[in-house]
């Protein structure tokens, strides 16, 4: 907490007006000088500015700054949850600390559709972030090499490419970045440096590149959510296993020294000592917020809607269930692991078989989302799916409905679901589980195929319950079907969810000591 101690902090008890800026940056020599570069300089009228910022962003800004103090941290985990604004945040203290010369070249790293969207947007919706030149390192080989190449003052890489970030700068001979910037930091959670084949994963080349860097800024809403377990990778890239060791296994490691480990399953089960002793060596690197501190949001209602499955159905699901084959569709589940994904695929009303084919099982989660389709009356929808025959009968059912990553347009698919153009949209958890601000453009979401990660769970939950939500009530419908798998789904979320709660409770600012 001594980090904390030193902060300067300001409080704002009413917004500031918003800032006007009648200068198009454009329009001048230097301007079109920049633009012909590559790089992108947005000014506006009428965009939030700096003043807009509220207490608990303030404080964050001064946070992250005393990463570059005397005596600061290496780095800091801000497990703040969705939609808080922690991008804009962590924005604002790159513009400080490059104004003053303090760091050189950031470089953000997020979820494929969070780099090309979300944070281009913050840099150009925020007045005092305007002047800022950035450049996304995304596409093929040739594209990325040119944007990596690039002059630009932050430079923005989706997750998958981090590794070969690496290899392109020679393994570190000619590391550009003096600061990291992890958007989504549940990436690290497994912590593995190496794939099977010996390659660096995304974490291995991170673990080199953080050698070459003065700090590290980790941003992540679910810090644990499989677990104490999940906090070594992302406390290594902060500190190089200073607090929790650097080794995950082995007879003197993370998991050794904190966690039983089952030597068949693998199954990790926490010792009694572990919460204590984990989140005390965290506590000068890793901060959190109460919700009650940062938003006023309108009421979450969950809401299950229960599909019955004809008695044919449930019978041939509980055989299949017990014996891992059903000769009605002929799927054999080889495991209890695989049965597990085809009890969740039954319950969709498909299941593939062994050449990938998938075959018909039941309609009623169709006929299901049809009717909320129905009684929502014109409010467009946001529809997670599962599985590919899932997306597949939602389009063929609703051949208007837009899928979020099919377009090579994001931030257009974005902006008209924003703008209430969009009937229907369907994502995968997995694309629109993490950043994305698509709260105006409706406040439904409906679970097609329920997910057992609670990190996909809640991300995706947040995509509309979050700041700048306009509505009076946001809807999160969920389609189960009775008796099947979907129905143990949300206990094991419950439980996962408990350890989260914690981590986050232990590591929460007390905003009301640092107001003057």
């Amino acid at each position: 907490m001594n980090a904390l101690a030193r902060l300067i902090t300001r409080v704002r008890d009413e917004p500031a007006p918003i800032s006007f800026t009648p200068i198009d940056v454009q329009a001048t020599p230097l301007g079109r000088l920049i633009a012909r570069l590559g790089f992108k300089v947005v000014r506006g009228v009428g965009r939030l500015g700096r003043a807009d910022l509220r207490n608990y962003q303030d404080v964050t800004v001064d946070l992250i700054k005393t990463i570059w103090q005397p005596g600061g941290p290496p780095g800091l985990i801000l497990a703040y949850d969705m939609g808080s604004g922690k991008t804009v945040s962590t924005l604002t203290a790159l513009r400080d600390l490059l104004d003053e010369g303090v760091i050189k070249r950031p470089l953000v790293i997020a979820p494929l559709l969070v780099a090309e969207t979300v944070w281009p947007d913050e840099i150009e919706e925020w007045d005092h972030l305007a002047h800022t030149t950035y450049s996304v390192i995304t596409g093929d080989p040739k594209r990325r090499l040119a944007a990596m190449e690039s002059k630009a003052e932050i430079h923005i890489i989706n997750k998958e490419n981090v590794p070969w970030a690496w290899e392109a700068s020679g393994r570190g001979a000619r590391w550009p970045y003096d600061v990291i910037v992890i958007d989504e930091a549940s990436m690290l959670k497994n912590g593995k440096k190496r794939t099977k084949l010996k390659k660096l994963t995304r974490f291995g080349a991170l673990a080199q590149a953080r050698k070459h860097t003065t700090g590290v800024i980790e941003l992540t809403g679910t810090p644990a959510p499989n677990g104490l377990q999940n906090l070594w990778g992302l406390s290594y890239i902060v500190d190089g296993g200073e607090r929790l060791g650097r080794d995950k296994g082995g007879p003197e490691g993370f998991l050794s020294r904190w966690f039983d480990v089952n030597q068949y399953t693998f199954e990790t089960k926490a010792k009694p000592h572990a919460e204590r002793e984990i989140m005390a060596r965290l506590q000068d690197i890793m901060f959190s917020l109460d919700p009650r501190d940062y938003a006023e949001l309108p009421p979450f209602m969950p809401n299950p809607i229960k599909v019955k499955l004809p008695p044919k159905v449930m019978d041939e699901y509980r055989r299949f269930k017990r014996t891992l084959v059903s000769e009605m569709y002929d799927v054999e589940a080889v495991n209890a692991g695989v049965l597990t994904n085809k009890l969740l695929q039954f319950a969709n009303g498909s299941m593939y078989q062994e050449d990938g084919n998938d075959i018909f099982v039941h309609d009623l989660k169709l006929d299901a989302l049809e009717n909320l389709h129905d009684e929502a009356n014109g409010t467009p929808l946001l529809v997670a799916y599962s599985f590919r025959f899932d997306l597949a009968r939602i389009k063929k059912r609703f051949p208007k409905a837009v899928v979020l990553n099919e377009s090579k347009d994001v931030r257009r698919t974005k902006n008209m679901w924003n703008a209430g153009e969009i009937d229907m949209l369907l994502a995968h958890p997995l694309s629109a589980g993490h950043g994305l601000n698509i709260q105006k453009g409706s406040n439904t979401s409906v679970w097609y195929g329920l997910t057992a990660d609670l990190e996909l769970f809640q991300q995706f939950n947040k995509r509309l319950w979050r700041s700048g939500q306009t509505a009076d009530i946001v809807w999160n419908h969920r389609i189960i079907a009775e008796g099947t798998h979907d129905e143990a789904i949300l206990p094991i979320l419950d439980a996962k969810d408990a350890v989260q709660s914690r981590v986050i409770e232990a590591t929460r600012i007390d905003l009301s000591t640092y107001r003057t």
